[in-house]
């Protein structure tokens, strides 16, 4: 993708997708659609998953080669906080293992992406 081609495009993608976890991570439930089918397939753990994943693997494609522990460590950190300030703030929101499970494991798709994709295509 063209305009994804400097690690500096990456890292501003990242940024963008954390303003984005934060204005829908904090806003209150009302203000969201709601969605019948959410209760029963619990959509909402696939775009933890989602964001989390696609916000970590941009840091990764911006960040230095060793980076991973402390990329993948500063977004499970965000997580838990935004977790922790729905408990607190108004809205209808609650804290959620569930939703930090599901943001972990974005987080670890998104290092196993990009150490494959790394590998693949610096022929490693």
């Amino acid at each position: 993708m063209i305009l994804l081609q400097k690690p500096g495009h990456y890292r501003k993608l990242g940024y963008l997708l954390v303003m984005s976890i934060i204005v829908l991570s904090l806003s209150p439930s009302s203000s969201l659609p709601q969605f019948s089918w959410d209760r029963m397939f619990g959509i909402d753990k696939i775009f933890h998953f989602f964001f989390h994943g696609l916000a970590s693997f941009c840091f990764l494609k911006s960040a230095e080669e060793n980076a991973a522990f402390k990329i993948a460590l500063a977004m499970f950190l965000f997580g838990f906080l935004i977790e922790c300030l729905q408990k607190f703030l108004p809205g209808g929101r609650f804290f959620d293992v569930a939703d930090l499970v599901a943001n972990l494991t974005g987080i670890l798709a998104a290092i196993l992406l990009f150490k494959y994709s790394f590998q693949k295509f610096s022929g490693e």
